[in-house]
Order: C-alpha cells, then structure tokens, then sequence
C-alpha cells in the first residue's frame, strides 16, 4: 500500500533506531537546558580541573585553574541542572585582541551543543577585533564552524621549555599526550 512504511525485518533494527532518536532528544535537552553564566561564584575548580582532564584538555591542578579564571578578561561555565559541564575563558585588552582558552565539556555532555553555546556567548560578550585561540588536535573543526580561520604567521614562546613538557593530555583511552597548539583567528569588522 502507497504511503505506509514497511516494517523493520530484524529486531537490532528497531533498537539501533530507537537509541539514536533517545541520543538526540538527550542531546537537544541538554543543549537547551544549558545555562551559561559568566561567574566564578560557586564553581568547584576540583570538578573544573576534573572537566579538563577528562575532556581531553590538559591535566591541571584545580589551584592553577583557579589562578588561570581569576586572572582572565572574561570565563564562561556551561552547567546542566546545577552541574557544572563546560567551561571556556578569554584573555583581552578589552579594544583590539583576545585569546580564547580553556574550552572544554564533560565528554558524557560532548556533542550536545554546550560547547558551541559557550563560544557563541563568549564571544558575543568580547568587544574587540581579534579573536585568537590555540586547539587540540582534531578540534580544528569545531572552531572553523564558528567562523575560526586557520593562521599561517602565528608563533609561539614557551619559556619553560618545550610544548610537550608544558601540559598533557589525556585522550579516551586514559592514556596521556602532550597537546600542540594550532592557531586559529577570527577577525571581527
């Protein structure tokens, strides 16, 4: 009969289906549910370096994360029903530069559109002309959705020694990499 869709032949059909419809209403729940703020009140920075951690950002003690928030222009969480979940922060001139850095979601909240909610906020709230920042690797993409361009003639000092003796990473596996920092910029007119 025209217009009736035939029903699924083997029952793993319906179940692989069925989870994928259940990821994106969780997904969109938690991207709209997302509350952004701009406070360093309450933030646990024990969960925040945990965030980072796990993300896979950088392993930090929550000290020098709280340091970091404290001396930055602007810091951005991201949290779902009282938990924090995303965090993300700039350092400005507040006229001509900023540089976004430390964003980073709760991987069991990845891919739910937390992060690209923080970035769009953080940036809307930056009142200058050029934004910078520096990525994982294989994170190219989620910035160039937003407008980040690759940069050719970025570089870097690392006066306490080489990038890799700088900070680590941990991947999925729970195993640790050093992170490169791959410059990317947007220009704002």
């Amino acid at each position: 009969m025209p217009g009736l869709r035939k029903a699924p032949t083997n029952r793993e059909e319906n179940t692989i289906g069925a989870l994928t419809d259940h990821r994106r209403d969780r997904q969109f729940y938690q991207s709209a549910c997302a509350k952004v703020t701009f406070t360093r009140e309450g933030v646990d920075w024990d969960v925040l370096a945990d965030i980072h951690a796990r993300a896979p950002l950088a392993v930090r003690t929550s000290a020098a994360a709280k340091r970091a928030f404290a001396n930055s222009y602007l810091c951005c969480f991201a949290w779902v029903e009282g938990q924090l979940v995303g965090t993300a922060r700039a350092t400005s001139d507040g006229v001509f530069y900023a540089t976004v850095l430390d964003v980073a979601v709760d991987p069991g909240f990845q891919g739910a559109g937390i992060g690209r909610k923080m970035m769009r906020e953080l940036l809307r709230r930056l009142p200058v002309q050029k934004v910078y920042l520096t990525t994982t690797p294989g994170k190219e993409g989620f910035y160039e959705k937003l407008g980040f361009l690759h940069q050719t003639n970025a570089m870097g000092l690392f006066p306490l020694g080489a990038p890799s003796k700088l900070e680590s990473v941990v991947d999925s596996n729970g195993s640790t990499s050093s992170s490169i920092p791959i410059p990317c910029a947007r220009a704002f007119s």
